[in-house]
């Protein structure tokens, strides 16, 4: 029974193969699509090539007619290119007359690519069409529209073969073996060779309008809606087209291939009649890593359903790209049906024991009991770098080669300088817009102001601080007294006692003197009047040593905080001028190239110390353990950090003994710390005391192109400048670090500054192969330490990151919430809903905590009543709205927790909400049916069954 090809046209006039099956009793025919796909080793279709099938009985392949088989005529066993366009493809997916059946292309994964694809279809032909399936979805949704190749574009069969993607690039091809569940999957072969970095315009694109997730921050991404390409944000990674005014829809979404990431970006030049126009780069992120061929690199899926589509597309989207389950299939934790309380905003990286008691008991005064508590950054162990741990004043001691009493006397009073210098600098902090590259380097200054202890610069802490303040005259004259007692006593040995420790001493002296002395009314009677004449030599000399000490020390302290002083008046205004000049200058600026040549050149120092200073952006891991603020319950925040022995164990008992806390989270960074674990090597900065067992070393991040689009400060961030402590082996570390806090009854983990890992790629072998790297480490550590799957990925919203997350199953949707800045709420929330519609497909978003005693508390927990995740508060001891909290919190401490992450509806999926003035954003979550709306009138909250 011959089987026959030849060209015809359908109704838009588009060239198509059509296929005749012909018998002297039966005949059907069927449209076929002949398409180069992955890698093969036969050369399945050439251009030009006359084509002749040859099928005997039934066919045995029932998905597929391929034109591999053996009866293909002129087939050659030559390689040829995998990504070879065909000049003449022709559309898929036409069903037989009467059949009533829909067919895909490349519906079913097969052991290796083919190059040529045939699909038929007839209900009388004996052939079974399995049901399409999509990747970890099942059974695909009435809603599905097909998508096939023809004629150099992606178009609907169904639709009439509406385009969906027009002008495909010449070297973009589909890969059959990864279109499935009605998408097609586009590679890409490079036009320019091997490359570490490629931009292609892709295609052009039919839409009326688009709803585009695309990074904004190298940690964060945000939601843009444009109805021009031109305008595209740089940096796309989810964008979701309306066809028409009710639908269909299209999805696009670049994805990872090995070791390349995608995104989508807007074309480099406006040109007439090309508005549609998409570029889709591919980058590895290392210089020294090229490809040229990429049989995955852009997903297109296609539905009535906007929301069935973003399901089906970013599950199969993630399959392709890392591994990454739907959120449909993973564990989600049962922390997220309590209410929480985290550290954060309260204490930020002044967190101690203490202060989890009194958060905790503040909120149970008024009947709150939070089962669930974060224990955010502060609680670890770490330190900056040794040439960062001495003030300017100890540098220049260094420099002059000051040695002896003058050196000991700079160490001993150095907290001066600190304290001073962070007074002047929190107040300019407090100034700057939450948010912004300034105004997040120093959040603790920021939102804590100069009135919290000085800042423990190392974490060892200062054991030479002195309150000169509390010493009178009399306990110099005793510590000097002590200190010419104790010099009499060395003498022999040629040892002498510093001023520094000297007065040291002077707190017990002066108590043992205080307590030796009698009452006023007694000393009047018994005691003679005091001369000097009267006291004999060996008494005066300790006087006039204590006077000589006293002002000694009060020079070093005044020098010290005129020092202090002149660094933050300098560092005030240093801020100020970055934050008129530098913050709102546009990228590639004549502003932001000369700050960042100066930054890496002759303010690189001036950089580092203030990053050390100010922030703790610079400081690395030095221990798994806790510091000395979780010694015991009681621990305060001016406990020393490792000259006290840490016992988080006993605080984590105590706290859920006492408050009934359920759950126990701690956080930490990916990389270990925001700088990173201490290097190993002797000759690195951290000077070889890492953390024991673990081989660190440091790497200089280099920041993408895109990266430095959307946020050139990357270019003078700390990990750029000060570089970042890399483990071998993060296995070992988040083993390490997992098993210490399980050990001690922590439950889980959030786990912070994801995506900075990628960052940091360029010295290690790409972005994306070192996430993946840390990110399997991650899932792996979790899942054997923490039963529940009891974790929050944050600051994670990289494509490297999110494809990544193979079994967890939260995430944080948005930037922070930032308490000082009132007018960021709306922002924040349109944020969390819309970055839902793409990340609510892979997890459970977490839209962040809030302030219950805030000027939009009633916005911020009708949002977290609708979003489907975590609800919890970072509220200050005795700062409480308890009136809101009793509205979404029941008395045992549980939530009413909608079943499915809060999304907007349909209605303004596409509409601007934040700037068209008129349309009200609508987030429905579901219980029954729970739905919240925003708009500038207020809010409302509506519950249905």
């Amino acid at each position: 029974m011959p089987m026959q090809a030849k060209w015809t046209y359908n109704s838009l006039g588009r060239k198509i193969r059509q296929l005749r099956l012909g018998s002297p009793k039966t005949s059907f025919q069927a449209t076929a699509l002949l398409l180069p796909a992955a890698s093969t080793s036969r050369q399945l279709y050439r251009p030009g090539r006359q084509v002749r099938l040859g099928v005997t009985g039934r066919l045995a392949h029932h998905k597929l007619i391929r034109l591999a088989s053996k009866g293909l005529s002129g087939t050659s066993s030559s390689a040829s290119s995998c990504f070879s366009p065909s000049p003449n493809p022709a559309p898929a997916g036409t069903a037989a007359p009467g059949s009533g059946r829909r067919i895909m292309v490349g519906a079913h994964r097969g052991p290796e690519a083919q190059q040529a694809v045939a699909t038929t279809v007839a209900a009388n032909s004996g052939i079974a069409i399995h049901p399409p399936q999509s990747l970890g979805s099942g059974p695909v949704s009435p809603s599905c529209i097909y998508l096939a190749m023809a004629q150099g574009a992606v178009v609907a069969p169904d639709l009439d073969y509406t385009v969906v993607l027009d002008m495909l690039h010449k070297n973009a091809a589909a890969n059959l073996d990864e279109s499935q569940g009605g998408g097609v999957v586009l590679g890409l072969t490079s036009p320019v060779g091997p490359t570490a970095s490629l931009d292609v315009v892709i295609g052009q694109l039919n839409f009326k309008r688009l709803l585009a997730c695309a990074r904004n921050k190298l940690w964060w991404m945000t939601p843009e809606w444009r109805t021009s390409t031109w305008a595209l944000p740089p940096e796309t990674q989810f964008l979701l087209a309306e066809m028409a005014a009710a639908g269909p829809y299209a999805l696009l979404l670049p994805l990872i291939d090995g070791d390349f990431r995608c995104s989508l970006r807007p074309p480099s030049k406006k040109s007439e009649g090309a508005n549609g126009e998409l570029v889709l780069r591919l980058e590895s992120g290392a210089p020294d890593v090229k490809g040229s061929r990429w049989s995955s690199a852009l997903y297109i899926g296609a539905s009535w359903d906007p929301y069935e589509l973003v399901n089906r597309g970013v599950a199969a989207a993630a399959a392709l790209s890392g591994g990454a389950r739907p959120r449909t299939a993973k564990i989600l934790p049962p922390s997220l049906d309590g209410f929480g309380w985290c550290t954060w905003d309260a204490f930020y990286s002044t967190v101690s024991a203490r202060g989890l008691a009194q958060g905790l008991s503040s909120l149970e005064d008024g009947g709150i009991s939070p089962q669930l508590l974060i224990i955010d950054d502060g609680w670890q162990m770490t330190d900056v770098d040794p040439p960062m741990r001495k003030t300017p004043a100890a540098d220049l001691a260094d420099k002059l080669h000051v040695e002896g009493e003058p050196r000991r006397l700079l160490e001993a009073t150095q907290d001066e300088f600190f304290y001073e210098s962070q007074e002047v600098m929190a107040e300019t902090a407090a100034q700057l817009r939450p948010g912004t590259s300034a105004g997040t380097v120093m959040p603790t200054l920021a939102n804590l102001g100069p009135q919290h202890p000085p800042y423990s610069h190392s974490h060892s802490g200062s054991a030479d601080l002195i309150d000169m303040n509390s010493m009178d005259s009399a306990s110099l004259a005793a510590a000097a007294a002590g200190g010419q007692q104790q010099q009499q006593k060395e003498g022999d040995s040629g040892v002498g006692i510093s001023i520094a420790d000297a007065v040291a001493r002077a707190t017990a002296a002066s108590t043992a003197v205080a307590v030796a002395e009698p009452p006023p009314q007694q000393q009047s009677m018994a005691v003679a009047p005091r001369s000097s004449a009267a006291l004999p030599p060996s008494a005066v000399t300790p006087v006039s040593e204590a006077a000589t000490a006293a002002l000694a020390i009060w020079v070093a302290r005044a020098s010290q905080k005129v020092a202090g002083w002149l660094m933050g008046i300098a560092t005030a205004g240093f801020l100020i001028f970055y934050q008129w000049v530098v913050e709102p200058a546009p990228p590639n600026s004549l502003a932001v190239k000369a700050f960042a040549a100066a930054a890496k050149g002759i303010l690189r120092p001036a950089m580092l110390s203030f990053y050390a200073t100010a922030s703790d952006f610079t400081r690395r891991l030095t221990s798994v353990r806790a510091n000395g603020k979780f010694s015991h319950p009681d621990a305060g925040p001016d406990v020393d950090w490792a000259g006290v022995p840490e016992a988080l164990g006993t605080v984590v008992a105590h706290i859920k003994r006492k408050f009934g806390v359920r759950y126990v989270y701690c956080w930490h960074g990916l990389p270990g710390y925001w700088a990173g674990v201490m290097p190993t090597d002797d000759g690195a900065a951290g000077g070889g005391a890492g953390v024991p067992g673990m081989t660190a070393h440091i790497r200089y991040a280099s920041p993408t192109p895109g990266v430095l689009e959307i946020e050139p400060s990357m270019a003078w961030n700390p990990a750029v400048l000060a570089g970042v402590g890399v483990v071998d082996d993060p296995n070992r570390l988040y083993n390490a670090m997992h098993r210490y806090l399980h050990d001690c009854g922590v439950d889980g983990v959030k786990v912070d500054c994801q995506a900075g890992v990628g960052l940091i790629g360029t010295a290690m072998g790409g972005g994306a192969a070192l996430s993946a790297a840390y990110q399997g480490a991650l899932e792996g550590s979790v899942a054997r330490h923490f039963r529940g799957n009891h974790v929050i990925n944050c600051m994670c919203h990289s494509t490297e990151n999110l494809y990544r997350m193979t079994a967890t199953a939260v995430a944080r949707a948005s930037d922070d919430f930032y308490p000082r800045d009132p007018a960021s709420s709306h922002p924040h929330i349109a944020a969390c809903a819309f970055n839902s519609v793409f990340l609510g497909a892979l997890l459970q978003p977490d839209w962040d905590m809030f302030h219950s005693k805030h000027p939009a508390a009633r916005l911020h927990a009708a949002a977290r009543a609708v979003s489907g995740g975590p609800v919890y508060v970072s509220d200050k001891p005795g700062e409480h709205d308890f009136a809101l909290l009793h509205t979404l919190v029941l008395p045992d401490g549980s939530v009413l927790r909608c079943s499915q992450p809060g999304r907007p509806t349909r209605d303004c999926l596409f509409a601007d909400v934040l700037r068209d003035g008129k349309t009200l954003l609508k987030v429905a979550g579901c219980v029954c049916v729970c739905m919240a709306a925003w708009g500038e009138a207020g809010m409302g909250v509506r519950m249905r069954a």
